[in-house]
């Protein structure tokens, strides 16, 4: 049996078309090539990351990108317990996919066996909207250039592919709210730039 929908008010479409742009969950329009720094707000960035699965959504619960974030810092303030700009970057080493989603490598990878040049496409647009957040809240060392939030970045992926994708340990999935309003926390506690949470 087909469904019948009935049809949508026209005005409750716009922005639906909006060229080039995705529409943020605080409802900015954002050009992912041509980011405004003054369109970023850490309320989208802890929501939207909050709502990626990592591994492509193959992790045995849901775990999220904002999830993945807390555990680099908290990893990085282990290591590194006096480096704040640190801690800073790995939070935010993957703000990006809040405007992108999260593209796993090996589809990146074959892709780019099939079509050359699309490996350097999304690194070139992945850096683009990084620069937009880091200049938006003063980050002055690109965490997508830090060789230190790389090597932690390697430990979070094998810590999680044992125990968020073989199998499960620790605490419980989060829910989307709750690991949002954590990395919040931290991002309020970590950030030294002038900002607001939302619009």
């Amino acid at each position: 049996m087909t469904a019948i929908y009935p049809p949508v008010n026209p005005e409750k479409l716009t922005g639906l078309y909006t060229p080039k742009c995705i529409r943020t969950y605080s409802g900015q329009y954002i050009n992912v090539v041509q980011v405004k720094d003054s369109s970023i707000f850490p309320i989208d960035i802890a929501y939207q990351l909050a709502r990626i699965c990592r591994f492509g959504n193959a992790t045995k619960r849901f775990y999220s990108v904002a999830e993945h974030s807390v555990w680099c810092m908290l990893k990085a303030e282990e290591l590194y317990p006096d480096d704040k700009p640190l801690h800073f970057r790995c939070l935010m080493h993957d703000a990006h996919e809040a405007y992108l989603g999260d593209l796993v490598t090996p589809l990146v990878d074959a892709i780019n066996d099939l079509y050359p040049g699309f490996k350097d496409a999304i690194d070139v647009v992945k850096r683009l909207v990084q620069g937009a957040i880091n200049q938006r809240f003063g980050i002055r060392t690109n965490p997508l250039e830090c060789q230190v939030v790389k090597q932690i970045d390697r430990m979070a992926l094998e810590w999680e592919w044992s125990n968020k994708v073989c199998a499960w340990s620790g605490f419980p999935s989060m829910q989307d709210n709750g690991i949002a309003e954590v990395w919040l926390t931290y991002f309020q506690k970590l950030c030294t730039a002038p900002f607001v949470i939302r619009p």
